[in-house]
């Protein structure tokens, strides 16, 4: 069988962001995503009022950082990813459930061509979902689990 792509799909929501500085060293930004996605059209009448796949209601991002000293800084992340269902193209009854992840970072300047930082994802070590793979018979990706960088950035 050949397999098309047909139909129509209407995503409907609002998007709020904001950034700004709370205080001379301490910066703050952010989102908020709401969303309605559902096929609208399709030549599988099953189909019609489905949810697409793959795309969360609800989603949020928190990242706030803090300038300690003039060359030592440090902050962190909230990230809401909302449930997201499964399919190859309308909702087919699976779904990865909805998560929060927190990361942390920071950074000091050792010279004015030398810096160093860090960077923790996942602090918590959450075991989340970060894709459902749409099809017939669907499976889900773990994310990684905490990790750690640290780098040097040498500016010559």
């Amino acid at each position: 069988g050949v397999f098309t792509l047909e139909g129509e799909q209407l995503v409907q929501g609002v998007e709020l962001g904001f950034s700004g500085q709370v205080t001379k060293q301490w910066s703050v930004h952010g989102g908020l995503s709401l969303l309605e996605a559902e096929i609208t059209d399709s030549p599988d009448p099953t189909e019609i009022g489905a949810r697409l796949p793959n795309v969360a209601e609800t989603s949020f991002n928190l990242l706030t950082r803090y300038q300690v000293t003039s060359r030592f800084h440090l902050g962190g992340q909230a990230t809401y990813e909302g449930e997201r269902v499964g399919g190859s193209v309308a909702d087919r009854g699976t779904a990865i459930p909805g998560y929060w992840r927190f990361d942390a970072f920071g950074g000091y300047r050792v010279t004015d061509n030398v810096e160093v930082s860090f960077n923790l994802v996942n602090a918590a070590d959450k075991v989340y979902y970060d894709a459902l793979y749409r099809s017939g018979t669907p499976f889900a990706y773990v994310a990684p689990g905490r990790s750690a960088m640290f780098t040097v950035d040498v500016d010559f």
